[in-house]
């Protein structure tokens, strides 16, 4: 595994727990009241996304069992939302 998939999944692994910290400490009416926790709940997803998209296909590959595809498209998706808004 190179050097820097290895940072990749780093730093999925850390935007996740956030995200996770978060989702587990607050509801979504809470979230729905700050701007500020959207954007960062948002930032940690984008940083998943954009992570996943950089590791290489042989890592993706090799990993096949994660649905790389999906966690590509959030990246894609939340572009998409901040572009209507």
């Amino acid at each position: 595994m190179s050097r820097d998939n290895l940072v990749y999944v780093h730093h999925m692994k850390e935007a996740l727990e956030k995200v996770l910290a978060f989702s587990s400490s607050n509801t979504y009416e809470l979230l729905c009241e700050s701007e500020w926790d959207q954007d960062a709940l948002a930032r940690n997803l984008e940083i998943v996304g954009e992570a996943a998209g950089n590791t290489s296909p042989v890592f993706r590959e090799k990993y096949s069992q994660i649905q790389w595809r999906e966690i590509i498209l959030i990246l894609g998706m939340l572009l998409c939302m901040t572009m209507l808004i």
